[in-house]
């Protein structure tokens, strides 16, 4: 294969679970460490101090692994796109326990208010205590910078990326203060090797993502074969080079172009085709950014590197024979284009000795494999912006075309739904269109207010969680400004105490 994916795999794990575990396995350890040995803390405000801060630092960790891209990972927690989220998750709660260790060493300097914040500022560089508590506050101190500088200060996406990265940093400076200042992880051979292998796991994460994933992810060299611009959308196809990426229907990739006048950095982007003899990509690409914007200066025959693919979004319109109901709203239905066309063109397979290398990649391609009835919904403000309106009745033609007319004899169903003229969708009328939901697996994709919608209006109707699958790359919170902040704040703070905010 030309990719290092795998096919589909059936078996998933809680992710919730995993990770929770991994931080009472490492509470466990070091609590049988000071049964075992017999050493115990003075106070208990200590151990409050050193449970946030063993927490932390595996929540770091995990933080950083999950932002490596791993394909293995990718297919344990059941997508890139989860990943990221579960990336913000335990960066967000590393972040609190982080602020819990400091403050509640200090709190046992109280009422000496100097003392306290004697303990939270700088000491003397002249011991190796004092360098590690250094660190130990420049590492809260960056941290907090850049957790304010993300949330506070809007910036163009590839300076919120630059700074971003900067948690390595950060997470640099705790391995610091840990080698240097904790001696309980130094006491205990158990606990300091499993502290040791989660931090250096996730420096090296920090380290392959950083320098590393240009030279050795999976990369392969494309250029641009054709490019249009429509409303406010590029679409854009590549041609490959030496060899192709192999990929499954409504996979994503990693972009950058090397046009001059167009930033460098990686931007991922849905497949908007099948799999297809020509091994080629097209991508559709909404003009929101600095950098999208700048794809205007894109040429044909310019040079493109490919990163993946990545992406589980397919998985059960490819295992499942339930009826699948696709929403794309805007660009968001890009991914759905090479499921449509996989759907559509299902009996147009080849049998497996002929083709063994590419069945095992595209079980879809199997002459036994049968495509689950489809309802595409394609959700624009008006008809100038359904700028892949062409390519989803090309697709239908040229099924028909080849003898495949599944658009017409089993029922598969399309539609055109323009806000300005039709109002706005809901899942009631999806529901009048294609049948009672609850028995049907629902795929949505397109702005995440619009997904949060629906799939609540989903759950009203009674759909199974389960059976509602979206796409969500939403990193940024996208209400910021102090308020957000704080509540955002003491949100998570109430939560770790189970507490409710009135």
């Amino acid at each position: 294969m030309n990719s290092s994916s795998k096919p589909f795999q059936k078996f998933k794990l809680n992710p919730g679970l995993l990770i929770t575990s991994t931080i009472l396995i490492t509470i466990a350890i070091w609590f049988g460490s000071k049964v075992y040995y017999q050493n115990w803390l003075p106070s208990n405000i200590w151990y409050i101090s050193k449970i946030a801060a063993l927490s932390a630092t595996i929540l770091m960790a995990w933080s950083l692994i999950l932002s490596s891209r791993s394909l293995w990972l990718e297919e344990l927690f059941g997508g890139l796109d989860k990943m990221y989220q579960w990336h913000k998750k335990t960066g967000k709660y590393a972040f609190y326990f982080i602020l819990i260790h400091p403050l509640a060493l200090a709190f046992r300097s109280v009422p000496d208010i100097t003392g306290v914040f004697g303990f939270l500022g700088f000491q003397s560089w002249n011991n190796w205590y004092s360098v590690g508590h250094n660190f130990g506050v420049m590492a809260l101190l960056l941290m907090i910078s850049l957790i304010a500088l993300s949330l506070w200060v809007y910036l163009p996406y590839h300076l919120w990326k630059a700074t971003h990265s900067y948690f390595g940093l950060v997470y640099s400076f705790v391995i610091v203060h840990v080698i240097l200042v904790d001696a309980n992880i130094a006491a205990y051979p158990l606990l300091q090797v499993w502290m040791y292998a989660w931090m250096f796991g996730a420096l090296g994460s920090f380290l392959y993502i950083k320098f590393l994933y240009r030279f050795l992810g999976p990369k392969f060299e494309y250029s641009v074969k054709d490019i249009e611009y429509i409303d406010d959308v590029y679409e854009i196809t590549l041609k490959a080079g030496s060899k192709h990426m192999n990929f499954r229907p409504s996979q994503f990739a990693y972009l950058r172009f090397l046009t001059d006048g167009v930033t460098r950095e990686l931007h991922p982007y849905s497949i908007a085709c099948a799999p297809n003899e020509e091994s080629r990509l097209k991508f559709g690409v909404k003009a929101v950014g600095d950098h999208t914007r700048s794809l205007g200066k894109v040429k044909i025959g310019d040079k493109v590197e490919v990163f993946g693919p990545y992406g589980r979004f397919a998985e059960k319109f490819l295992l499942s024979r339930r009826q699948c109901v696709f929403i794309g709203a805007g660009i968001g239905v890009t991914p759905f284009l090479g499921m449509w066309d996989t759907a559509l063109n299902s009996s147009e397979r080849i049998e497996f000795e002929e083709h063994s290398r590419l069945v095992s990649f595209h079980p879809d391609h199997l002459k036994a494999w049968k495509s689950p009835f489809v309802n595409l919904f394609y959700i624009v403000k008006n008809e100038d912006q359904a700028s892949f309106d062409n390519d989803i009745k090309h697709i239908a033609i040229v099924s028909q075309h080849h003898g495949n007319d599944h658009f017409h004899k089993r029922g598969h169903k399309y539609i055109l739904h323009t806000s300005d003229t039709m109002g706005r969708i809901t899942m009631e009328s999806i529901q009048t269109e294609v049948g009672d939901l609850r028995y049907k697996n629902i795929f949505i994709c397109g702005p995440k207010p619009m997904m949060d919608n629906m799939i609540e209006q989903c759950l009203k109707l009674g759909v199974p969680k389960t059976q509602i699958i979206t796409e969500d790359f939403a990193m940024l919170d996208e209400k910021r400004g102090e308020k957000g902040v704080l509540k955002w704040f003491s949100n998570g703070i109430l939560k770790l105490f189970n507490a409710k905010q009135v």
